[in-house]
């Protein structure tokens, strides 16, 4: 839980923050030293736990850890979270979610879209998976991407959203690489309503990191009938992550355009450290 000689910010049940040098810990106590001396505290005392031994990237010691794994723009990677890991989310400001690692290899995510949530009758979504390491840099996954929406059908003037369509894609994936610079290739089969579709969808995503706070990311996607691109950049601070990418297909290709422009924000929310 502690590692001696990292600092760290221990709140307190009654409020109290303190902030020092772990110095020792066990026995379920850590000594934390200050400049107003030391510290002893009972981890049944403590709230919250902040700080810890920095991690340094997956590629360079003086970058910081990518804070962003196991998204590329909404897709999964193969990458899993750390065990108690929270994410949240946020894309083209209706969209959220918040992503959860439940183990090392087992991790959950879900959301739903805010316009359709305050009319009543919201877009939500899935996304439990898990993630193996098969050998250094090589990952390979299966998971299940849900979705539920209602059907907006017109009749008259009355819109009728009683109805939902149920969509999802049950995927094994492999990726290749570390947090850094990895490609990631996802196949599987589309539902709807329970129903499997003839043909696969297949996914191919990437994400290069140049330097300690910017990376190029692409996320493509192979739907029956129909296909989705996308190329951007990815901008870093160690908690935050903000993507910037173009979306295409043949209709804006049609058009003339680069593509509709998206905007995507994560923040991971921390890791919940104390054991009972």
């Amino acid at each position: 839980m502690f590692e001696p000689g990292a600092e760290y910010t221990l709140i307190l049940n009654d409020g109290t923050t303190l902030t020092g040098i772990v110095m020792q810990f066990s026995e379920g106590v850590v000594t934390l030293r200050n400049d107003a001396g030391d510290f002893r505290v009972n981890v049944k005392n403590i709230r919250r736990i902040k700080g810890g031994p920095e991690k340094t990237s997956d590629s360079n010691e003086k970058w910081f850890a990518s804070p962003k794994k196991g998204t590329y723009v909404l897709g999964p990677s193969g990458l899993p979270l750390e065990p108690n890991e929270f994410n949240y989310q946020n894309n083209f400001i209706v969209i959220n979610t918040l992503n959860y690692g439940i183990t090392n290899a087992v991790s959950v995510g879900g959301g739903f879209e805010l316009l359709t949530a305050a009319l009543g009758h919201p877009i939500y979504y899935l996304n439990p998976r898990i993630s193996i390491p098969l050998r250094e840099n090589l990952h390979l996954g299966s998971g299940i991407l849900f979705l539920s929406a209602p059907s907006l059908e017109i009749n008259g003037t009355n819109v009728d959203v009683s109805k939902y369509y149920d969509l999802g894609v049950i995927y094994g994936s492999a990726t290749l690489g570390n947090s850094d610079r990895n490609i990631t290739l996802i196949t599987g089969y589309g539902l709807l309503n329970s129903k499997p579709t003839n043909r696969p969808t297949i996914s191919l995503s990437g994400v290069y990191r140049l330097g300690s706070r910017i990376a190029l990311i692409s996320e493509n996607w192979l739907i029956p009938d129909y296909y989705i691109i996308s190329y951007g950049m990815r901008l870093m601070t160690r908690r935050i992550a903000f993507d910037f990418t173009l979306i295409n297909n043949h209709e804006f290709y049609a058009n003339g355009t680069f593509g509709f422009p998206f905007v995507s924000f994560m923040i991971k929310l921390g890791k919940l450290r104390i054991e009972p």
